[in-house]
């Protein structure tokens, strides 16, 4: 339906979202077969995604919630409401670059460590920080030739700060 990758109760989707400030249940995320809106993810029945761990939004303002009278509704929530354990979204918009490529690796490559996803974020995200990073050898070459620069720490912050975990 939406899935981008999936693997095991792992959804990673990875395009573009908008937060709707003033309603929230018109917060979508864009995908190639067109917009999913939380007002359409809330019609789906929770008994049809018992395999729903992890969903992982690797989109823009995807953890956002309006002004609306419900402010805790956002696109991240929207699917811990139908079934989702845990959900990763974003407080703020996040331009794709290698930046995000390299926080979400690191964030699957801690997940296959068997850190739950709070944790493995986390770790993701002091990996960033840190300026003495070193790039792991069993980094893809596609990720390996995009190396981290000492800016991310400072300059590039927005690209991966804003990952939050929400769940359990």
């Amino acid at each position: 339906m939406w899935t981008v990758l999936q693997q095991e109760g792992v959804e990673h989707l990875a395009s573009h979202a908008v937060a709707d400030m003033r309603e929230p249940l018109r917060s979508q995320v864009n995908l190639a077969s067109g917009p999913l809106p939380a007002s359409a993810l809330l019609e789906i029945s929770p008994v049809d995604l018992l395999s729903l761990g992890l969903v992982n939004l690797a989109c823009c303002t995807t953890n956002v919630s309006g002004v609306d009278y419900d402010e805790a509704l956002s696109l991240a929530t929207t699917f811990l409401a139908i079934g989702a354990r845990t959900v990763i979204g974003s407080l703020w918009w996040v331009p794709s670059g290698r930046a995000t490529a390299h926080l979400m690796y690191m964030f699957y490559r801690h997940l296959d460590d068997g850190l739950p996803a709070a944790e493995a974020l986390r770790q993701a995200q002091l990996w960033m920080l840190d300026p003495g990073r070193v790039l792991p050898d069993d980094m893809p070459d596609t990720l390996r030739a995009m190396p981290p620069a000492a800016e991310f720490s400072e300059e590039q912050v927005e690209c991966w700060a804003g990952f939050t975990p929400l769940g359990r």
